[in-house]
């Protein structure tokens, strides 16, 4: 396989070549703008499921995408739902350092920069144990479906976007949103609820998302009560939406042909 540049536990490495780039389009997913010739190389994570019809626009590192959703920043690697909308230099914050311990320094608990390597080597003849941190570092968040973050957000690790959630620019938001939230500052608190507590039920009870996308053009989505009726009376005629899954797996069976 030409395309394999390295794999690890957790991801691997890809070169672009016109037969990957072949995959991603069959696949419907695209990266904005950008080209083949972008892309020296692109990341997978190996938990990686990719529904069609996803986009990375300047994203890096190909993490859970659901359809319809997008990921301007390639600042961030986040699991997302369907119909997300994540805007230019969004990031996660890095990992929890121990203030717990007497000292916060990664030089106690693991050491992946070669000072550090040459200092255990050299100084503590390399035979010390690694302090693993009392408190361990969180994966990174998870946004549920129709999540918006704004420019220059910044997420604290292992929390939730709930579903219909906004996140305002320069927001640091440090815990869960609730669904159909908007949140601002920092640290992020609620500004206002998009909808009434009896339309978010109705929404969230639906699960539009789940359904074919003509749903959203056959009720009247600028009219959210009216919206619930009418997919309420027409559930049963809006088939639910299942697009292939493009997983490290998958991709490797097609590019061992």
């Amino acid at each position: 396989m030409e395309e394999l540049i390295k794999e690890d536990a957790s991801s691997v490495r890809l070169r672009m070549t016109p037969r990957l780039w072949s995959l991603f389009e069959a696949h419907r997913l695209s990266f904005g703008p950008r080209g083949p010739a972008n892309f020296p190389f692109i990341d997978m994570l190996k938990s990686a499921r990719i529904e069609k019809y996803a986009d990375y626009t300047n994203g890096l590192i190909l993490a859970t995408m659901g359809a319809f959703s997008y990921q301007m920043s390639g600042e961030a690697t986040l699991t997302m739902g369907r119909y997300c909308s994540i805007a230019d230099h969004t990031s996660v914050m890095g990992e929890r350092h121990p203030v717990e311990h007497i000292t916060s320094s990664t030089f106690t608990y693991r050491a992946p920069r070669n000072s550090f390597r040459w200092a255990r080597e050299e100084l503590l003849a390399g035979s010390q144990v690694m302090l693993s941190p009392t408190i361990p570092t969180q994966g990174t968040p998870v946004l549920q479906h129709d999540v918006w973050t704004g420019n220059h957000v910044i997420l604290q690790r292992g929390i939730t976007l709930h579903t219909g959630c906004v996140v305002a620019a320069g927001a640091v938001v440090t815990k869960d949103v609730a669904p159909y939230a908007i949140v601002g500052g920092n640290p992020a608190r609620v500004i206002r609820m998009r909808f009434s507590d009896k339309i978010i039920e109705g929404l969230l009870a639906s699960e539009w998302w789940r359904y074919e996308p003509s749903v959203l053009f056959e009720c009247d989505i600028k009219n959210p009560e009216r919206f619930l009726a009418q997919f309420a009376a027409r559930q049963q005629s809006f088939p639910v939406f299942d697009p292939p899954v493009m997983t490290w797996e998958s991709l490797r069976a097609l590019l061992s042909q």
